[in-house]
């Protein structure tokens, strides 16, 4: 059987115990169906993978150790909202593929609506989305998903080195010098408007090429970030 690994939002300290949460009495004894006795490595965030034996609904932590597994440049995400589960699905590559943070932002051609509640379960939504993806990607950072924001309160609150992708762009990222954090904007279905590449120009966005055909939100939020994670890590 593959490692199990299982987040819990608990101090983790070799020798002593913690009970699983609900959900995650469930996955193992339910799901999984593993007995007393069965080691499993649990994390909480804090960068070690802490190796357990299974009790009942509890966990006893018998050692740790330090996992190497996270990018030394910090990528942000700056995802506009899509639709449906793609979302999701660019959540879960882009944990896989050592994102630091997603923060989904709504620009002018996004499709889904959110009011103030919606947003508060979205975001609930896709932090459970990263943290099943940590599991099973083999990480013990568990990227940050912020709550949504519009694409005026991005460019207000940012001060960190961005780039914005677009297929006019003239430079490709072998053409940038590394940078131990950087924000990567990927736009919605559709694509961003004219307005907003310019505006983001403006505040320290550098256009970012990485083809020449026009890719999907999906498409364009992985290989972003793929290329990225390959050639700064």
């Amino acid at each position: 059987m593959k490692r199990v690994r299982v987040y819990q939002n608990n101090l983790l300290i070799v020798g002593e115990s913690i009970e699983l949460n609900k959900d995650n009495q469930k996955y193992l004894k339910k799901v999984l169906r593993l007995k007393n006795g069965f080691e499993l490595v649990v994390f909480n965030g804090d960068g070690f993978d802490y190796q357990a034996i299974l009790e009942n609904t509890q966990l006893n932590i018998i050692s740790s150790n330090i996992n190497n597994n996270e990018l030394t440049t910090n990528i942000t995400l700056v995802q506009s909202i899509a639709k449906h589960d793609k979302m999701d699905f660019i959540i879960q590559k882009a944990v896989e593929l050592g994102i630091k943070k997603i923060t989904p932002i709504i620009t002018k051609r996004v499709i889904v609506k959110l009011d103030e509640k919606k947003k508060l379960n979205r975001q609930l939504h896709w932090q459970k989305v990263a943290i099943s993806a940590t599991e099973q990607c083999g990480r013990s950072i568990v990227p940050k998903i912020d709550f949504p924001i519009s694409f005026n309160e991005y460019l207000k609150n940012n001060t960190t080195n961005s780039f914005v992708l677009h297929h006019l762009a003239k430079k490709t990222l072998q053409e940038y010098p590394i940078t131990t954090d950087i924000n990567i904007v990927i736009g919605p279905e559709g694509g961003l408007t004219d307005d907003e590449i310019e505006q983001l120009e403006k505040n320290n966005h550098q256009a970012l090429l990485l083809g020449k055909t026009v890719l999907r939100t999906e498409t364009a939020s992985i290989s972003a970030v793929s290329l990225l994670s390959l050639l700064w890590q």
